[in-house]
């Protein structure tokens, strides 16, 4: 399981109405196996980190990469002296400096059906299909990118629900139950929350070394946090602006989520759309640890309960009428203006 549905389960947990009315009732096995799955996500996290290379070792590593691939030590090979002329002991003949050719690398490619390609051209698709087996056989560097991709990735998105749900629980104190599982998600918020001083000091040395995948994580992140104080500023209150990245954002999602917003908007579709554009396919094959995702997710859901049915065809049309009625004041407001 994907870090995805974690951050749509939190935001269930919002627009439900079982927090909300401090009517918390969380069993004992439930928590236990919250904290123990997100204890051992945790570590799994700091040994993957520490496996995994640095900003400066990846970017050392891919120059050195194309250096390889442009020839570097051919060319810097010095050339044979030719001068002097061949003595009886050597059994090769001198070659003449016309001659001489800068040396290749041997090619990949086997013989076959390659050599009909060559000489005929061959279609996008069989390039590509090359291409991709010979940047994975060549190119170790990118097996390590798509690891620390993946692993931030899980870390950032699923600090959405780590974030908002210990908001949640600490706002729904009151009964002793919940008092004592606040603590407990409290302890695994304070844990997220070093991984991802880590993830922001290794984007910090990847960004200004110029890396391609820390701007590709950087923008994951920002996209969290504008999620994280989205659902933050539903919940609305003193304790909610606590928990969010940016205070005046979440100010601003207030304001915005008072005067224009429909808290009856479902934001499920909205939160798996914009995550997955990023992130790309829901799927086990991109996530870190989907093993303990699926932990974590089974101890949140009976929070929840049942499924929530999807929308009908008229619950549709309804909120697309409201959509429309509220744009349509927007223009008449700023006509005004």
């Amino acid at each position: 399981m994907h870090a995805i549905e974690l951050a749509i389960l939190v935001a269930r947990l919002i627009d439900g109405t079982v927090l909300m009315r401090n009517k918390v009732d969380w069993k004992q096995l439930e928590l236990e196996t919250y904290w123990s799955a997100s204890r051992i996500r945790l570590d799994r996290w700091t040994q993957l980190l520490k496996q995994l290379p640095t900003a400066a070792q990846l970017l050392e590593a891919s120059q050195d990469r194309i250096g390889s691939d442009f020839g570097d030590e051919p060319m810097n090979r010095p050339a044979p002296n030719t001068s002097e002329a061949p003595t009886t002991e050597s059994s090769e003949a001198p070659v003449p400096s016309s001659s001489m050719r800068r040396a290749h690398r041997a090619t990949t490619r086997p013989p076959g059906p390659h050599l009909a390609a060559d000489l005929f051209g061959s279609s996008p698709a069989d390039e590509a299909k090359y291409d991709n087996a010979r940047n994975s056989a060549s190119d170790p560097t990118q097996a390590a990118s798509d690891q620390l991709r993946r692993l931030f990735e899980e870390i950032l998105v699923s600090e959405i629900q780590c974030r908002v749900f210990t908001c949640l629980l600490q706002q729904a104190g009151g009964r002793e139950t919940t008092q004592a599982a606040a603590s407990v998600v409290r302890s695994i918020w304070l844990g997220h929350q070093e991984m991802r001083c880590r993830v922001l000091a290794w984007l910090a040395d990847g960004i200004g070394a110029g890396l391609p995948l820390a701007d590709e994580v950087n923008r994951t992140r920002r996209r969290c946090e504008r999620w994280s104080d989205l659902l933050l500023a539903r919940m609305g209150g003193e304790l909610a602006q606590s928990f969010a990245v940016d205070s005046a954002r979440y100010a601003q999602f207030v304001e915005t989520e008072e005067s224009t917003l429909d808290t009856e908007v479902d934001l499920e579709p909205l939160i798996r759309g914009s995550l997955e554009q990023l992130v790309g396919l829901n799927s086990d094959d991109l996530a870190a640890c989907p093993d303990l995702n699926h932990q974590i997710y089974s101890a949140l859901e009976s929070m929840v309960g049942s499924p929530v049915a999807g929308p009908s065809l008229g619950n549709l049309q309804e909120q697309i009428a409201r959509l429309v009625q509220r744009m349509e004041v927007w223009i008449e407001h700023c006509n005004e203006i």
